[in-house]
């Protein structure tokens, strides 16, 4: 009993320290000497979760939870589980269980609130964390859950305010300064940008942050020095953000681009560009570094000053006949790109990504034909309709200088918030972008236009999970720009 004691307390302290996978062993040590001991099973459950697994998570917790059904903290990991599986309702009986258990716990209120975020239900979600607040009123992080909650109620003002009240309490709380700078440039106000790169210091940007040992670049004149610029997040955001890398070069330095490999031939054809390279190659020596999203701060940019002149990147002319040749013979109809789903690794993706069955209605429109950009396909989303008689080649894209050469040769892409999306942005090709209710930052809210890319149409849902009411617009909108294509090209 001494030595399972001793070990259990070995595997809490480095658990403590940070030191998760020796902690996990120590506590595999503790559960080898006595199987189904409660508390290692929870944290190894507990450890689980911090690692990304959280089917893991949910078998160990549950055996605790089995063990002893009164451990108020079990159900509320285990709510943090099932919340990471997709299982909302369960995850939601979990926190309510604890509360049951234990109503003054605001943990569990805090778990409550972003379970039913996950669901839309925002008014619900900021009830719970007001009552978490009454109970802890000294805890920021709780007030930024909160003004989360607003944000993505579309009450973003009253978001701005209440992410205001804690960084009062906690001015270096790094992530409330993220979500005020997200919340100020949602609405419209680019002093975000310089809350927006507080993201450095919040946690889940330092575990992904590349450790150059160079100061950061802040729009200072170059003076022959060079700098890289490198990709931080998605394939998006590379795109929408590179266009400033002519505007860094024009400060009188070299610039080297570092990006995913998928993007260095698209992006080579950038001016004033020493050199691109794909991430995880070996770097030439520069000066100074940016991440690609820290430029927007680093010019000062505002809305009328963002560089929206398009296109700024281009297909190759070669590949793109080489894509015409796979498409059928060009006539009076419409060709039309779809996709639906970005990476799966996204934040927002539950919410951005759309079942192919939404865009059923489209296939009505007369004079119209539908070609794929959608490259990765999901298991747990149903096949595209028949009916859009859709013509995929997307097995032959290799890059995405593959993608721009398919989207020159088409007249319209329609397409959720993806890195589809801004690159047809970024051509200039007519875009319509398909928006969640709570969309991200860049989009702003109540606008059909945005100052990013001055060809493309913002299509919103009117409420959380309102797919329906996006494609009966979009559909409108296809077929107004059909007919007028049919009537333009009427022989005689």
């Amino acid at each position: 009993m001494a030595a399972i004691e001793e070990t259990l307390k070995t595997a809490i302290e480095l658990h403590h320290a940070g030191r998760l996978i020796e902690a996990e062993r120590k506590y595999r040590d503790v559960v080898s000497m006595q199987p189904g001991h409660i508390e290692a099973t929870h944290m190894m459950g507990v450890i689980a979760l911090n690692f990304g697994r959280p089917d893991d998570a949910a078998e160990l917790i549950g055996v605790a939870l089995k063990a002893n059904p009164a451990d108020v903290s079990a159900h509320c990991n285990m709510a943090i589980a099932l919340r990471a599986q997709g299982k909302f309702d369960e995850s939601i009986a979990a926190c309510r269980e604890a509360l049951r258990l234990k109503p003054t716990l605001a943990e569990a209120y805090i778990n409550l609130g972003l379970t039913l975020m996950e669901q839309g239900r925002t008014a619900e979600a900021a009830e719970a964390y007001h009552q978490a607040i009454r109970l802890q009123p000294g805890e920021a992080r709780i007030y930024s859950c909160m003004g989360n909650a607003l944000s993505e109620a579309g009450k973003v003002h009253e978001a701005i305010t209440v992410h205001r009240q804690a960084i009062g309490i906690a001015p270096n709380l790094a992530g409330a300064h993220l979500k005020l700078g997200q919340a100020l440039l949602l609405s419209g106000d680019f002093s975000g940008w310089a809350e927006y790169d507080w993201r450095w210091r919040f946690e889940y940007f330092q575990s992904r942050s590349p450790k150059f040992q160079r100061p950061q670049w802040g729009g200072e004149d170059l003076k022959g020095r060079t700098v890289l610029l490198h990709a931080e997040q998605g394939f998006g955001d590379t795109i929408q953000f590179v266009r400033y890398a002519g505007m860094v070069a024009a400060r009188g330095g070299k610039v080297i681009l570092e990006c995913p490999a998928n993007l260095c031939t698209l992006l080579k054809q950038l001016p004033g560009i020493e050199t691109v390279i794909a991430a995880g190659q070996t770097l030439p020596p520069f000066d100074l570094q940016c991440p690609f999203m820290s430029l927007p701060f680093a010019f000062g940019t505002q809305p009328e000053s963002i560089p929206n002149i398009v296109p700024y990147l281009r297909a190759d002319p070669q590949r793109a006949k080489e894509w015409a040749a796979r498409l059928p013979a060009k006539g009076r109809e419409l060709r039309v790109g779809l996709a639906w789903a970005g990476s799966v690794g996204s934040v927002n993706d539950r919410r951005r990504s759309i079942d192919p069955s939404y865009f059923l209605p489209l296939s009505g429109v007369k004079g119209v034909r539908f070609v794929s950009l959608q490259k990765e396909r999901r298991s747990t989303q149903s096949e595209p309709p028949a009916e859009l008689r859709l013509i995929d080649q997307t097995a032959e894209l290799g890059d995405f200088a593959d993608t721009a050469a398919l989207i020159k040769n088409l007249d319209l892409v329609i397409s959720a918030d993806t890195a589809v999306a801004h690159l047809a942005g970024a051509m200039g090709k007519l875009t319509c972008l398909l928006l969640p209710f709570a969309p991200d930052w860049r989009w702003q809210l109540d606008r059909s236009d945005t100052p990013w890319y001055p060809k493309m149409r913002l299509f919103r849902q009117p409420e959380f999970g309102d797919w329906d009411s996006v494609f009966r617009e979009v559909t409108k909108s296809l077929a107004a720009a059909s007919q007028s294509r049919l009537k333009a090209k009427k022989p005689g």
